[in-house]
């Protein structure tokens, strides 16, 4: 990577654009480690936020004590604070030649600028809200509620204790020991849940959804075009699961639910406790026209497992059912 700049750096200058000075003060700027800058929080602040049109991977842990240190970046954000919020920015760096303006941006083209990451060190019990345009985005070990957004981007949080909003246009989202309420959803990616605690809802258009070994608390799930996997669950309360297009395998333990599921156009396969349930064929017949012979269509299944009082509901239209209690 730094020979591939270097190389963009020597063609600017073979082609006139910016001098041999420049080119060693671009380097310079560009190769230089970043400083790290600290800002003490005042006691009444609570909220941490990320503004402006950011292109950045952005990684933020939580300590203890008041202060946000830059770890890395320092050199392309600033900090503020308004009332019981401190706001990060990020500011504008260039240079400049007599004849034409230049920047490092329009040089470099972003992707390869040490100022397009951003890494954070906050204290631990604050409320972070984040939004990129493009980039990734990782939080971790805060005691308080998470807004992470990105246009073109993953979303990773673990060891987050409060609610969270985690919404990408393009890219996957990956939650890890975490207990709260989430709002969850990507047009495109992936969603991976592990050792939760949570409810709340999940949503992607195109890709899949895990959960696995959480604990789920009113909890509704639908996909569009794509899997559902949850392994190791605990249900708590309601759980509502649908597919467009795609299968279903849920594994349940310690189990107090009444389950039903249906699929318009595959098979369900049940391993459950007990014969209080029934897997059925739903059908349509046909009546021929002046004749008593009826003939039967399958097209999909439905079950229904009698037990106690948390509903389960399943459903996809195009998709097998796989079901178990462990």
């Amino acid at each position: 990577m730094d020979d591939e700049i270097k190389a963009r750096l020597n063609k600017l200058v073979e082609n006139g654009k910016i001098s041999e000075k420049e080119r060693k003060e671009l380097e310079e700027l560009i190769f230089s480690e970043s400083k790290a800058e600290t800002y003490k929080v005042a006691d009444n602040c609570r909220a941490i936020r990320i503004k402006g049109t950011i292109s950045a991977d952005i990684e933020i842990v939580g300590k203890e004590g008041r202060q946000i240190k830059i770890i890395e970046g320092a050199d392309s954000f600033s900090i503020r604070e308004e009332g019981d919020t401190v706001e990060i920015i990020p500011t504008s760096r260039s240079i400049r030649n007599g004849r034409n303006g230049v920047s490092i941006h329009s040089i470099l083209n972003g992707s390869f600028l040490r100022s397009h990451r951003l890494s954070l060190v906050v204290p631990k019990k604050s409320n972070i809200s984040i939004k990129v345009v493009s980039g990734d985005i990782s939080i971790t070990n805060i005691e308080g509620n998470v807004s992470a957004k990105s246009v073109s981007g993953d979303v990773k949080i673990r060891n987050i204790n409060g609610n969270v909003t985690l919404l990408s246009l393009s890219g996957d989202i990956g939650c890890r020991e975490t207990n709260g309420n989430a709002r969850i959803e990507t047009k495109s990616g992936d969603i991976s849940i592990n050792s939760c605690v949570f409810g709340g809802n999940l949503k992607t258009y195109s890709g899949d959804i895990s959960i696995l070994e959480s604990e789920a608390s009113k909890l509704e799930m639908i996909v569009y075009s794509g899997d559902i996997t949850l392994r190791g669950i605990t249900v708590k309360a309601p759980l509502f699961v649908k597919s467009i297009f795609g299968d279903v395998d849920l594994s349940l333990k310690d189990c107090s639910c009444r389950i039903e599921a249906k699929t318009t156009s595959g098979e369900i396969d049940a391993s459950l406790m007990g014969n209080n349930y029934h897997v059925e064929d739903e059908a349509v017949f046909i009546d021929e026209a002046n004749n008593i012979k009826r003939e039967s269509k399958t097209y999909g299944s439905k079950l229904v497992w009698e037990g106690d009082d948390i509903p389960i509901d399943i459903k996809t239209k195009k998709g097998d059912i796989s079901i178990k209690i462990i």
